[in-house]
């Protein structure tokens, strides 16, 4: 890849010296990657400094490192990356407290404990000096006033009498109790954990006093005896009003009806239960705060406290929405097309008023928020789309832009952006070029890039990458990225890998997924890689498939199409292809294998195994079986019992002629039934349990074993090369040979 001076791309020549050869891009490479963590920039009130946190995967140690550097703003004429504040386990919520101090929440873990300590810091932004909070439970999240003064935060909730809990469980142990249908298998009924809300208020001698917060309904909120699942805490910076999402016992009436409420509560999960609430400190009151479900809602308030914003769609009962809900439901696709909705709105905490400052329906910004807004009243700086700035004021109850701002390099993706309404920064990145802490001057336009976190790349090679679009044959449009092989010949023909993770404009080493996926390493080993993960709409008409099936349909045709597209481009070799899929596309993976007529020789499929029939009374969960049953159309009983065997990858495992890696994290059970489907039918399978892992996977280790194994799974299978066993699976080769001589008897 070409030296990286600014947010151009230059290749530097000096005299007639040959610049140095690029190395191949490696697995540890991918997984080194340094990453600013999303919506962890803030400028501070002076605009003198930059705060940001990165998360440093470190191979030696096992560990992620988290790192919070203060960046200077007062010389960017050099790259560099600043002071060094903090390393930690894991560092979450930093927000200034003036121009000194840093307040953020710490994770630790000691080598005898397994359970994270968390703790609220501050930070001395000059000295790196530490000041803990001494609060007696682990946090779980937490916001604070502009002046650190006041301070919720949330807590699992202990049990009110721990005593008597502790003896009911003794009970149980020993006489057993009684299950319910759908209600799992430790307790009567589901439900998720309930949480405590704390207030900490600053004692004039500088030590907290705290207490717990008291929950009573307004008429407009829905029920809430107590809260469950509390996250997205707001406190307003005068510390008068708190905004929180959280799910409810029952939610607004009105709501029922709703195309996305239906939809949501179809998919057998509580996140039709969430709610946006404002609760008042002072009289404990809690009333809704926008009307539309939480879970898609982000929040800011004003610095003055007057106001807050709303981030979302339209809300419901106003015509806005119906005519989104419309788009919607002609879309086919209620599940992504509800992310396309980013409206901006202001909204009165007295009146539960709700204004809308911009229309945002096309892009996906991630719920960027205003910035630079000082005064409820005044003027707001707003991302318009991926590439503008809007700069928003207000007059006689609505708003109006008054400039407008365009970012430079319409190649590079900007995200995590912070403004004091003059100076603008962030992050940058584009699918090539790593991500960096950019500066740009909203008067004079000029801009800089200011760190440097991943030199190493100048000297590494990628695979050029390019968008591409493209039909499929039910008129469903998809996009995503195609990497080109390195040393890419023109008219030669790859073996090509589709590997279904995000299409996002952001650095390409790895992908947003940590599972399976390592598509620049694949490309350096002769691969043409594409990636993307859904198709943009379903014009199957809903009708020809029961249940929520056309999605899966809809999902192989895109696969497909795309195949035959780089085939007609003479890319391609299509006798030579594979697939790759992780968590709910996993299922779409292993469907794809069972049901297309296309041939795929290798493929790989991390922590599915939805939709099967051992899957849908294995943990006895009521919303599990819903959503099984909206998904193939009916329950594995009855009438309805031949779609599963029409449509479960395991009842079609004898059509699957890919050689199959599994991975699968914790005790890998939901795995089993299609990979002992496949194991006694002779087939070429290979699976592997992560004990301990995340979904999706996060320590370094983990992640290069899974990576690496994948490029050489893929390698062995498709170009029938074997490179180095790795220490940890020395006999890897033998048994793949030994699945591979099965595989040929088998057929």
């Amino acid at each position: 890849m070409p030296r990286i001076v600014n947010l151009a791309l230059v290749v530097t020549l000096v005299g007639h010296v040959q610049a140095p050869r690029l190395r191949p891009i490696t697995v540890e490479d991918a997984v080194r990657t340094r990453r600013i963590i999303s919506q962890e920039v803030r400028l501070s009130p002076d605009g003198s400094q930059v705060a940001y946190v990165v998360k440093a995967p470190n191979l030696a140690t096992n560990q992620n490192d988290f790192l919070l550097y203060v960046r200077d703003l007062h010389s960017v004429d050099t790259r560099e990356n600043g002071r060094l504040l903090l390393q930690a386990e894991r560092i979450s919520g930093i927000r200034w407290l003036g121009s000194a101090r840093l307040m953020a929440l710490i994770e630790t873990k000691s080598r005898t404990n397994e359970v994270a300590d968390r703790r609220l810091c501050i930070v001395n932004a000059g000295t790196g000096t530490l000041e803990r909070l001494e609060f007696s439970a682990n946090i779980q999240e937490y916001s604070a006033s502009a002046d650190g003064d006041q301070v919720v935060f949330s807590v699992t909730a202990p049990p009110e009498d721990p005593s008597s809990a502790a003896e009911e469980e003794k009970v149980r142990e020993q006489r057993g109790y009684a299950v319910t249908f759908g209600g799992g298998n430790l307790q009567s009924r589901e439900e998720l954990p309930e949480d405590a809300v704390y207030l900490a208020t600053k004692a004039d001698t500088g030590k907290y006093d705290v207490r717990r917060l008291q929950f009573s309904r307004s008429s407009s909120a829905p029920r809430a005896p107590f809260l469950r699942d509390v996250n997205a805490l707001d406190l307003s910076p005068d510390g008068r009003y708190l905004l929180l999402r959280y799910s409810s016992d029952s939610i607004p009436a009105e709501w029922q009806g709703e195309p996305y409420f239906r939809h949501m509560k179809s998919l057998g999960t509580p996140f039709y239960t969430y709610v946006l609430g404002l609760y008042e400190i002072h009289t404990s009151t809690l009333r809704l705060a926008f009307n539309f479900p939480g879970g898609f809602l982000e929040t800011r308030w004003s610095d003055d406290s007057l106001f807050y914003s709303v981030i979302g769609p339209s809300p419901l009962g106003t015509d806005p929405a119906r005519a989104e809900a419309r788009m919607a439901s002609a879309s086919g696709d209620l599940d992504h097309y509800i992310l396309r909705f980013e409206h901006v709105f202001v909204v009165d905490p007295h009146t539960q008023t709700a204004t809308r400052v911009i229309e945002r329906n096309k892009d996906q910004l991630w719920g960027d928020l205003p910035m630079g807004w000082t005064r409820g009243e005044g003027s707001m700086l707003v991302r318009r789309d991926l590439r503008t700035l809007d700069s928003m004021v207000t007059g006689g109850g609505k708003w109006e832009r008054s400039r407008t701002f365009a970012l430079p390099n319409g190649r590079a993706f900007y995200s995590s952006l912070a403004s004091d309404g003059q100076n603008l920064v962030g992050v940058y990145q584009t699918t090539m070029v790593p991500p960096d802490l950019f500066l740009f001057d909203l008067q004079t336009g000029k801009w800089a890039l200011l760190t440097d976190l991943n030199p190493e790349y100048r000297e590494i090679e990628l695979g050029q990458v390019e968008r591409i679009t493209w039909t499929n044959r039910y008129g469903s449009k998809s996009a995503g990225f195609l990497i080109k092989p390195s040393g890419y010949a023109p008219g030669k023909r790859y073996p090509m890998i589709f590997l279904s993770a995000p299409a996002r404009d952001v650095f390409i080493s790895d992908a947003a997924y940590t599972t399976a996926y390592a598509p620049q390493p694949l490309a350096d080993a002769g691969f043409v890689v594409v990636i993307s993960q859904y198709p943009l709409d379903n014009r199957i008409r809903h009708a020809r498939f029961p249940g929520e099936m056309s999605a899966a349909y809809n999902w192989m045709a895109m696969v497909e199409s795309a195949v035959d597209l780089l085939v007609r481009r003479g890319m391609v070799d299509s006798k030579n292809v594979g697939l790759a899929g992780f968590s709910r596309t996993s299922w779409l993976t292993d469907f794809t294998l069972t049901h297309s007529p296309h041939h795929f020789t290798a493929a790989s499929s991390a922590d599915g195994g939805i939709y099967t029939y051992g899957a849908y009374c294995r943990y006895n969960s009521r919303a599990e079986m819903l959503a099984s049953e909206t998904q193939v159309g009916g329950p594995p009983y009855g009438q309805t019992f031949r779609y599963w065997l029409k449509y479960a990858p395991p009842f079609n495992a004898e059509k699957v002629s890919a050689a199959l890696l599994m991975e699968y994290q914790l005790s890998a059970d939901h795995g089993f039934e299609f990979f002992a489907a496949l194991s006694r039918l002779g087939k070429a399978v290979e699976f592997y349990r992560y004990p301990q892992a995340a979904h999706p996977l996060d320590t370094p280790f983990e992640r290069v074993a899974s990576l690496q194994r994948n490029v050489d799974w893929f390698r062995f299978w498709m170009q029938n090369y074997e490179g180095k066993a790795p220490d940890y699976d020395i006999e890897q080769y033998d048994r793949w040979r030994a699945l591979r001589l099965r595989q040929a008897v088998g057929q």
